[in-house]
């Protein structure tokens, strides 16, 4: 091999050398890292009155003491259902570039119906707490259990000489050991369905 070919074989030898530093900077830069899931934020609150307005309906109203108790009204005066995920993608649609963002509605207190709030999700992923798991290494209870027909009834047991004893089950902490990941954040599609819990991030 020519000095001049053995001098262009290094000059191509640092040329990548150089390209391959540049690549692992860009792969390690904060703009590559922000690239990846950072976990399920608040957007805000849901604009119902302008989501039902948008659907051809005079405005939302509240007809009770739920969460559940919002409707659209009508111009003829009657109350319909709303769906609060539809109107939260309503309220916040510059949330949703693609796949890679879901944005949600998550009740914070059924029994609050100001606690409707929107969330943007970073994957579509949707898992089911480990409620078991949860209350396993809860100090107050072996294990879940359900003592009623709705989201809140699920309660962690534990035995004591007088019977069992129930203590309640945090849903959010659950989530967040179930997703490892402190922005998992709980939420449920059904308040009277117990398994409609969900875990985003």
């Amino acid at each position: 091999m020519s000095r001049m070919t053995r001098s262009a074989v290094r000059g191509i030898l640092a040329t990548l050398m150089v390209l391959l530093g540049a690549v692992a900077t860009l792969m390690t830069s904060p703009t590559a890292a922000s690239a990846s899931p950072i976990g399920a934020t608040e957007l805000g609150a849901v604009d119902l009155g302008g989501y039902c307005r948008s659907q051809g309906n005079v405005d939302a109203v509240l007809s009770g003491g739920t969460a559940y108790d919002w409707h659209c009204r009508t111009r003829d005066g009657q109350n319909t259902d709303l769906s609060f995920t539809k109107a939260c993608q309503w309220t916040y649609p510059g949330e949703l570039p693609g796949s890679a963002a879901f944005v949600f509605d998550r009740i914070d207190n059924f029994y609050a119906p100001a606690s409707v709030q929107c969330w943007k999700a970073s994957t579509d992923e949707v898992t089911a707490p480990a409620l078991d798991g949860y209350c396993s290494h809860h100090p107050t209870g072996d294990r879940a259990v359900l003592t009623g027909n709705t989201v809140y009834d699920w309660k962690c047991e534990s035995q004591s000489p007088n019977g069992p004893v129930y203590s309640p089950v945090n849903v959010l902490q659950a989530c967040q050991q179930t997703k490892m990941r402190n922005s998992a954040v709980d939420r449920f599609t059904n308040f009277y369905d117990p398994y409609s819990w969900q875990c985003r991030v």
